[in-house]
């Protein structure tokens, strides 16, 4: 997606985490790097590296200055990822509203809440039907990306 906005080729290279992603780009090896922004922002604000641009819809609240990919002109780069709850596809429904009640109520704690503030993260409640059609959006937004991309899937 980002290669298709900006017109530039680029290259995807998997690294096993942000540790080893940062160890290149900081060293030299690898001129950018596409990751969570909790993770390079205390890296940013020490001047170790720059942040282009961040793919949430609005700036970060702990980094105000870093722009979003929409406000550079990039709209279509508007990406959010997410941490999912998920069990089996035949468990039974009973067991999916409790488990998504007692994740509802957790993610309300406090000490929860200012943890995923400090991490940039939004908390969005959903029930099971609202998250398998937001997961329906999201196929239909990526599909087109991948199959352009080449990328093989398991279907």
């Amino acid at each position: 997606m980002l290669s298709q906005a900006i017109g530039v080729r680029l290259e995807q290279i998997a690294y096993k985490g942000v540790g080893p992603a940062l160890n290149e780009l900081m060293g030299g090896h690898v001129p950018s790097v596409v990751m969570p922004l909790a993770q390079i922002v205390p890296l940013s604000k020490a001047g170790k590296m720059r942040v282009l641009a961040q793919s949430g819809a609005e700036r970060a609240p702990t980094a105000p200055d870093i722009p979003t990919f929409k406000e550079l002109g990039y709209p279509a780069l508007q990406v959010l990822g997410w941490y999912l709850f998920i069990a089996h596809a035949g468990t039974p429904p009973e067991v999916v509203a409790r488990y998504n009640g007692i994740m509802n109520q957790a993610m309300r704690a406090q000490d929860v809440r200012e943890r995923k503030h400090g991490l940039d993260l939004q908390i969005h409640e959903m029930t099971s039907a609202e998250l398998a059609a937001q997961l329906k959006v999201e196929y239909g937004r990526w599909r087109p990306i991948f199959k352009a991309s080449g990328f093989k899937s398991a279907e």
